[in-house]
This record gives structure tokens, sequence and C-alpha cells, in this order.
């Protein structure tokens, strides 16, 4: 197999000379190089001369939005892309990859037999998704259930607070759309997650608590167990989203982990096949 590689030495844990040991562990396992691109070029550049290649596949490594980078830009059509977790949260290879974030494992791994499949994405103005946006100040507890989970408990306590993830202020509307007709969610904060064991869709979780004390268990609640098993989360599943944003409102979110935030309405819709990745096969 052929490969174009593009790898950002400047994400989260990306090693430096990154590039030169993953193409030896390429060359190794018997596969060559459509192109190598130069380190000294930008981001978009060398994500340009992969997707112009005419390689079997492209090397990604390098945190969620350089993958989400490649993927947007590679599409339904493109080659596959075999996403190496190079970031800080690496919360689309866990799941492409059933849970691991051992990029050399996972290269071994794929290098040795490979499958091709494709993955679903949420498409906002602010940018596609491939696994869940967040909306509202609660999108710091990424931040915060990351450092939960390594034991960082002060860093995690301070993120809360510095985000202002406890403020009731600027709350969203959600207007789900589905076979029954629309309906009207209004939350302090949700979370869109794509969900493709099935059929794909979105799944639907909203936050709209009385009180900040509500706000406060909750958040907890979600940042020790997660956005599924926090209580005082209502669940739904749909298909598109509008979200309506106050006037002169700006609502902070996450894209794969990625923070953006945007201050007009916008509409969220899924693209059932939205790109090609590269997996580990049997061998």
């Amino acid at each position: 197999m052929r490969f174009a590689v593009v790898v950002n030495e400047g994400s989260g844990s990306v090693p430096a000379g990154g590039e030169d040991t993953l193409c030896k562990i390429v060359s190794a396992a018997g596969h060559s190089f459509a192109t190598r691109t130069d380190p000294n070029w930008s981001l978009d550049d060398r994500v340009d001369a992969a997707i112009r290649s005419d390689a079997d596949a492209i090397i990604v490594w390098g945190g969620d939005g350089t993958t989400a980078c490649v993927l947007s830009r590679s599409g339904p059509e493109g080659v596959p892309v075999l996403a190496l977790p190079g970031g800080t949260m690496n919360l689309l290879h866990k799941r492409l990859h059933n849970g691991s974030t051992d990029w050399q494992e996972i290269l071994e791994r794929v290098l040795r037999a490979s499958t091709t499949r494709s993955i679903s994405a949420g498409h906002m103005p602010a940018g596609r998704f491939y696994l869940a946006a967040f909306l509202g100040r609660l999108t710091g507890l990424a931040q915060s259930r990351e450092a939960m989970r390594e034991g960082r408990i002060l860093e995690a306590a301070t993120t809360l607070v510095s985000n202002g993830v406890f403020d009731l202020n600027d709350p969203v509307r959600l207007t789900t759309k589905g076979r029954n007709g629309s309906n009207d969610l209004d939350a302090v904060a949700a979370a869109i997650v794509i969900d493709d064991n099935q059929t794909a869709r979105f799944a639907i979780a909203t936050m709209d608590p009385a009180s900040p004390w509500d706000l406060a268990t909750t958040a907890i609640d979600a940042t020790i167990n997660g956005w599924r098993e926090a209580q005082s989360i209502d669940h739904g599943a749909t298909n598109e989203v509008l979200v309506t944003v106050a006037p002169g409102a700006t609502v902070p979110a996450t894209l794969d982990g990625e923070q953006v935030s945007f201050d007009r309405s916008a509409s969220i819709r899924l693209i059932s096949r939205a790109a090609n990745v590269l997996v580990a096969g049997q061998a």
C-alpha cells in the first residue's frame, strides 16, 4: 500500500522526529509512500499535497482538529484516512480504534491487516464533527473529565470554575426534527453525539437545571461518569437540529474537542457517509 503522510508535530503528544519514526515503521512493514510533505509547510499545504497525491490511503498523526481537517478535505469519495492519536484528548481516535490511544500499536495492527469503512459527521457553519458537539458553557466538562481520569482533581475543579460552567445565562434552544414533527428544547447545555452503531443518527442530551445547585451536581456527575450515564439529563434522537441563539449572545461549543463559538442560529445536519477511515481488520 502507498501512503501519503501528514504529521502535526505541534499537536499535544506527537514527539519531535515523530514523522521519521512513523515512516520507518511503515517501510519496515513493506509499504511505500506516494508523498511525504515538507514539515516546514503550513498544515493546510501538507493536507492539500496529501489529498492531491495518488496514495492508496492517508496517514494523519495529530489531534482531533488535525484529523477532522483531513477527513473533511478527503470526503466520501476520497481515499481512506488512518488517524493516529497525537493530540491531548484524542476522542475520535478512541472511537475509531476501540479505545486505544497507543499510536504505534494502532499503526502496526493496521499495517498487518486493514479494512476500510465510512463514518458519519455532523455539519454546521462552524465546522464538522465526527464524534460529538457540546454546546453551552458546560463544554468545559470535556477538559475537566480528562483531568479527572488522570487524577488531576484540582485542575478539573479549576477548569469548571474558570470556564463559567455553572453560569445559567445564555441558554440555547434546540429544535429537533423527526417523523412526528418538530420539538423545541431549551437548555443550558446540550450534547449532540453521532450514534452510528446501527442507523446513523444524532443522540441528543440536554440539560436545563432549575438552580445553580442542580447544575453543579449534574456537572460533577457528568464529569465523573460521562454524559450518557449522568442523572438529570434528557435524551433524544434525530437527524437534524436547529440551534437558536438569543440576540447578542455567544454560545461556546466544542467540536470533537476543538473549541469554537457561534453568535447566530445554526442548522446542524447529519451526513451519514462523510469520509472513509482505515482501521485494523482481522489478521
